[in-house]
């Protein structure tokens, strides 16, 4: 598709050289007002006269085209100019290239804010079709997997005795298979919203979280009979609460779930210094991670085990590691086969948080 590309110029020379060499290869619009800023376009060039005189209608122009990227390309007089502009409080272009042009470095320099500006255009739509994904887990597909599930009970509560053994076991199945429907809308939910509140770190206790994680798992940890041990000298660290429990929640909840078969899980969380980061630990005895695997066990939907020895979706780690780095941090595992597991998230340590 060809490139629009707007000169809002004072320099009406300069304006008519750069308009017939850009016109060979690109679509040229000249501006002969602010007015002109308000049609489609996908870079401007303008000069310092002109900047100087327009510059609030340009800014309010790339505000209204916020969170779209919308290039300014400034020509100057020479490079000196430059460092004037530049140390302006204000964001007023994206690129400066001095007089005389040379033809391939201002080639050049429309091509990397083009792209840039085509990329921005590419992550909207995509930022789009993952809006109506999470609309459409959250709603149109929650809705019939519903229905299945109340449906389902209902034949199994009211209609037993003419279901028979076999009607019976196959609507047990279809439960069950709703059950796996709804843990897996569930998790690609909390993927899906993850990044899109603002992150708020702050100086977290992680103490707190972690037993507000162990709370939220006291079902699994009763049910399999598991020991979990917490550290008492869990740091502060900079983090956003919300985040920093979903990530440990996750990495828990694996760790409760990756154990042999007739082994009691168990489980130990502490800190230690990682250079100037904190790194949290989640320790395991269970079944480890070959090392190939290692690469890739925070990718979405990587199984390393089939669904009949473990259930689950392949996301609690991916969505771990995403929470961990929306707050700045990083995640990662070191594991022995057949021996367990110590997966660990790296945060900062709070102002006063270190050990």
């Amino acid at each position: 598709m060809q490139v629009r590309i707007l000169l809002f110029m004072d320099h009406k020379e300069n304006c008519r050289l750069l308009a017939q060499w850009l016109a060979e290869h690109e679509r040229v619009l000249v501006a002969g007002s602010e007015r002109d800023l308000e049609q489609p376009f996908d870079l401007c060039i303008v000069d310092g006269a002109t900047l100087d005189r327009s510059w609030v209608a340009i800014e309010a122009r790339k505000r209204a085209e916020a969170p779209l990227f919308l290039p300014f390309l400034l020509v100057v007089a020479s490079r000196q100019d430059e460092g004037a502009h530049a140390r302006q409080p204000w964001q007023r272009v994206d690129e400066f290239i001095p007089l005389p042009v040379e033809k391939a470095e201002l080639k050049a320099r429309i091509e990397i804010l083009v792209r840039v500006r085509r990329q921005s255009v590419e992550l909207k739509r995509r930022n789009e079709d993952l809006e109506a994904l999470v609309q459409a887990l959250g709603h149109d597909l929650r809705a019939p997997v519903r229905i299945a599930r109340r449906f389902t009970e209902a034949l199994l509560d009211d209609e037993r005795g003419p279901l028979g053994e076999r009607g019976a076991r196959y609507a047990g199945r279809i439960l069950s298979a709703v059950t796996d429907m709804e843990t897996l809308i569930g998790s690609l939910l909390d993927l899906c919203r993850l990044g899109r509140e603002e992150v708020r770190p702050h100086a977290v206790r992680v103490r707190p979280v972690v037993e507000s994680c162990l709370a939220s798992l006291e079902t699994d940890i009763q049910a399999r009979g598991a020991l979990v041990q917490v550290s008492e000298d869990l740091p502060a660290v900079q983090a956003d609460t919300f985040l920093l429990k979903m990530a440990l929640t996750n990495l828990i909840g694996n760790a409760l779930k990756f154990v042999a078969p007739g082994t009691c899980p168990a489980v130990s969380v502490d800190a230690c210094r990682a250079g100037e980061l904190c790194r949290i630990r989640v320790q395991d005895n269970g079944v480890g991670i070959p090392a190939e695997d290692l690469g890739r066990i925070f990718e979405p939907f990587v199984r390393l085990y089939g669904e009949e020895d473990y259930k689950g979706v392949g996301l609690g780690l991916p969505t771990a590691r995403k929470a961990v780095e929306l707050m700045g941090g990083r995640a990662g595992v070191d594991s022995a086969l057949g021996i367990g597991s110590a997966f660990w998230i790296e945060l900062p340590y709070a102002a006063g948080g270190e050990p």
